[in-house]
């Protein structure tokens, strides 16, 4: 009889070393999967942010580019607040209060004159029929004459006046504004 072959193989000791070895590779391997991961998630979330500030940033730069509707350097008040700003953009920096940005801009492409002379008092404003149907109710109108203006809400549209609301008589100078003054479609936002 011959001698047995010895038998080829690994001995429990080599199979240990090398599914030990094999752990620490696998840990590596999931670890920088799990690091990838998280720097996925983590850049998913700054431009989730980035676009929530984008529209309201576009907003604001889009109103200041527009601002100084028709008065370019005087007083714009609000005849339904009584709210003054010095220009078309008037800025409060508060120490004890949020800061405050107002802006007058204008909103769309009409431009008109008035047809009469627009006082406190008066209720309507005359203007060309092909300019009021322009308008809705619910628009605000900035009526100048360059040196100051006044912002009004458009309460009804007629063939030829828009029909408006005064809450404020002191928004108005004492002289008014005169037929000929400058009316425009215009907002006034506060960031």
């Amino acid at each position: 009889m011959t001698p047995a072959k010895s038998q080829r193989g690994f001995t429990l000791v080599e199979l240990m070393v090398s599914l030990v070895i094999f752990s620490f590779a696998i840990a590596g391997v999931l670890s920088v999967a799990v690091a990838m991961t998280r720097a996925y998630r983590e850049q998913r979330r700054v431009i989730a942010t980035e676009n929530a500030v984008r529209a309201p940033l576009d907003f604001i730069a889009d109103a200041i580019r527009q601002a100084s509707p028709g008065a370019t350097s005087a007083t714009i008040k609000d005849a339904n607040d009584c709210a003054f700003t010095s220009g078309a953009i008037s800025f409060i920096d508060s120490t004890t209060a949020a800061d405050e940005l107002t802006v007058v801009y204008a909103s769309g492409g009409i431009v008109s004159t008035t047809h009469s002379a627009f006082t406190s008092t008066s209720s309507s404003i005359a203007l060309p029929a092909a300019h009021s149907s322009q308008f809705a109710v619910g628009d605000y109108a900035l009526v100048t004459d360059t040196a100051e203006g006044t912002l009004v809400k458009v309460t009804g549209v007629n063939a030829a006046s828009l029909d408006i609301a005064i809450t404020c008589t002191a928004a108005i100078p004492t002289a008014g504004y005169p037929a000929g003054s400058i009316l425009l479609r215009a907002q006034r936002a506060r960031f």
